[in-house]
């Protein structure tokens, strides 16, 4: 038995306010109905269907003999939240020594999705999209033949026409190409801004709630068809069986509210948990906007909450000073723009946000007191020498021209947004339909070294491999950026530091240094290079790949850590780490050579394996060194076993790269 649910039950139901309908004369009657007239009837239709329901459901509980529940149904989004993404980001930064970049077609991919976000709160697509209503249903909801109004006045067919089962519409094959986009977009609409004179109808959703744990990761957009598929291949990527490659699936045709591959090799954000969010309205009384200044998590208030400005508001509850403000109390989406910009600041830097918030000289005037930074006369120069009222923001770090952590890899075009979506004042910050447009043209630029497959493998690799379960799940706060406003006089006695610290616990899995070598011991010339690369002990990087793969993972993870990240050969040349896909199709290429199965004899390992003995994956290391001007060589480390190096005999200049093995499973040193 189907039980008709409320209108307010369904939050995807359609509205009629959206600035482009015609007003009904059922509309046209209950506006000019009196508004307190139009509650009431709205009141007792409410409770009306109330009891109607109640009594539904009272008659399937006697009819069935048991009791119906109500169920909540909420959309699974198998990546979990934007949070954990930064967490295992910091913690592999904290424990292998990585430097956390995310792609700049990610990060583009990100911002374009927290932009529509905003969007739709400002202008939801079930009210403003244009193809939400089917048109099958306006203009033809008897399913009868379509003939062209202009071509039956043409030929002197109306009158016969309408008095046969033929409906006239005025353009057919507008018609029909709107029933194609309503099927094609009807029940997964995408956040665009509407036509500007429909802007006025425009919701001020504020979200006061928006973090990196209120957006969660979901999919990708593919064939419908292909669903299956794709839980096939994450259920064994999860599990550590790689029987499937993205590649191989179908994605949804190009749809013309998106963008062409928006979603095909990024999966989309998508904000939640509404549970703090309102229409915020105007001219209310200030305890209307005074109740929502401390909404949200501390540290991700917007400055609409925490301004200065405040400060010279009126303490009369029933006052009018707050719904006048462009400052204090000014929600809107400026407010959730901000939250959006601060949300990808975290996810850049892997670093909570400053708190208090902090204040950053404008940039066009940062190289002017750069020597004067820690003056005591500096707030006030820069009031007296900058003048004017120059808009401030509290985006740190990302444009700092000092600062010692690099972010220049991020597009600039990018962290100059950010930038600016933080400024303190809301009319300085960019408008929606400005961020929309630009984030839309720059999700398929092309960045330096930022191929399809780099992006996919990324892609791979940090949503769809086993989590990392990062010691310290708190990022560490953030280093103090440009100064702002002193936050006050330092405390009258600090207290003192400790004499003698505890020192700091060793990291997991961590081996004590080995003790020096006898002379007359095997490889005794191994063993001293071994302790002077790792004079205070070492440990290994765990990785949770199949077996078939742990070697040359093990290779990238040890020379990550053993090399660096921008690691230079002998003529000075920057050398990038090798990506998985680089070193297994070099070792593919030197298989098909024959080397490792002289005189035709069988070959031990899967055709589709990597490299599994310990021979196969030092020559692969040798031979991709030497594509890059590097002699290096493999280094074994086993259980109660001294270090050995493989062959050829290193020289001088070769630099070893060690790897551990437990028996069975090889991981990179560190």
């Amino acid at each position: 038995m189907f039980i008709q649910p409320f209108e307010s039950d369904d939050s995807d139901l359609d509205e009629n306010s959206s600035g482009d309908d015609s007003a009904t004369e059922e509309r046209l009657a209950d506006l000019a109905t009196p508004p307190t007239v139009r509650t009431n009837n709205r009141t007792r239709q409410h409770w009306r269907n109330w009891r109607n329901r109640r009594r539904q459901v009272e008659q399937l509980n006697s009819n069935n003999g048991r009791h119906l529940q109500d169920y909540i149904v909420l959309e699974y989004v198998q990546n979990g939240e934007l949070a954990g993404l930064i967490y295992k980001l910091s913690a592999d930064m904290r424990q292998n020594g990585a430097d956390g970049r995310i792609p700049n077609r990610v990060l583009w991919s990100f911002w374009l999705c927290l932009v529509r976000a905003c969007v739709a709160m400002e202008y939801p697509p079930r009210k403003f999209h244009p193809d939400r209503k089917d048109p099958e249903k306006l203009e033809n909801p008897q399913d009868r033949p379509l003939v062209s109004r202009a071509l039956a006045a043409t030929n002197r067919m109306v009158r016969d026409l309408l008095g046969l089962d033929v409906n006239l519409v005025d353009d057919v094959a507008e018609h029909e190409e709107r029933k194609r986009r309503y099927e094609l977009h009807g029940q997964d609409l995408i956040e665009n801004m509407p036509e500007e004179e429909q802007r006025v109808r425009r919701q001020n959703l504020v979200h006061f709630d928006i973090d990196p744990t209120n957006i969660f990761v979901g999919g990708f957009e593919l064939n419908a068809d292909e669903w299956g598929l794709w839980e096939t291949t994450h259920t064994d990527a999860t599990s550590g069986q790689y029987t499937r490659s993205l590649s191989d699936i179908r994605w949804d045709p190009k749809r013309g509210d998106r963008e062409p591959h928006e979603h095909e090799l990024v999966p989309r954000l998508k904000l939640a948990d509404f549970g703090l969010s309102e229409t915020v309205k105007r001219e209310k009384r200030n305890i209307y906007y005074h109740n929502r200044r401390y909404r949200g998590k501390y540290g991700f208030h917007a400055p609409e909450q925490f301004g200065h400005e405040w400060e010279n508001m009126s303490g009369d509850p029933d006052g009018a000073d707050q719904a006048r403000s462009t400052r204090a109390a000014f929600y809107g989406p400026h407010t959730n723009i901000w939250g959006i910009a601060l949300t990808m600041w975290s996810l850049i830097t892997k670093l909570e946000p400053p708190r208090p918030p902090e204040p950053q000289i404008p940039l066009q005037h940062f190289q002017n007191y750069i020597n004067n930074m820690y003056g005591p006369q500096l707030d006030n120069s820069l009031k007296t020498q900058i003048g004017g009222d120059p808009p401030i923001s509290y985006c740190s770090l990302l444009m700092d021209p000092v600062n010692d952590n690099d972010y220049t890899y991020v597009d600039q075009d990018l962290r100059w947004t950010i930038y600016q979506c933080m400024y303190h004042r809301p009319e300085d910050r960019p408008e929606l339909h400005t961020l929309l447009e630009q984030a839309r043209g720059k999700i398929n630029e092309n960045f330096p070294n930022e191929t399809d497959q780099y992006v996919r493998e990324w892609v791979h690799t940090w949503f769809y491999n086993p989590p990392i379960d990062p010691s310290q799940p708190v990022p560490p706060p953030a280093p103090g950026p440009a100064p702002g406003p002193a936050p006050g006089p330092p405390p009258a006695n600090p207290p003192p530091p400790p004499a003698n610290p505890p020192p700091p616990p060793p990291p997991p899995n961590f081996h004590n240094p080995l003790p020096p070598p006898q002379p007359n011991a095997p490889n005794y010339a191994t063993q001293i290079r071994f302790n002077n690369q790792y004079p205070n002990g070492w440990t290994h990087i765990p990785n949770n790949v199949p077996q078939s793969q742990c070697g040359l993972r093990a290779v990238i993870h040890s020379l990550r850590s053993q090399l660096g990240p921008n690691p230079t050969n002998a003529l000075g040349v920057v050398v990038q780490i090798p990506s998985y896909q680089n070193l297994y199709t070099l070792y593919q290429q030197i298989r098909a050579t024959g080397v490792f199965t002289p005189g035709g004899i069988a070959d031990t390992e899967g055709p589709n394996e990597g490299p599994q003995a310990a021979d196969r994956v030092a020559r692969t290391l040798r031979d991709w060194g030497g594509l890059q001007q590097l002699d290096i060589t493999l280094g074994i480390l086993r259980p109660n076993t001294a270090p050995f190096e493989l062959p050829p005999p290193p020289t001088a200049n070769t630099r070893t790269i060690w790897i551990y093995n437990s028996g069975n499973h090889w991981v990179g040193v560190q």
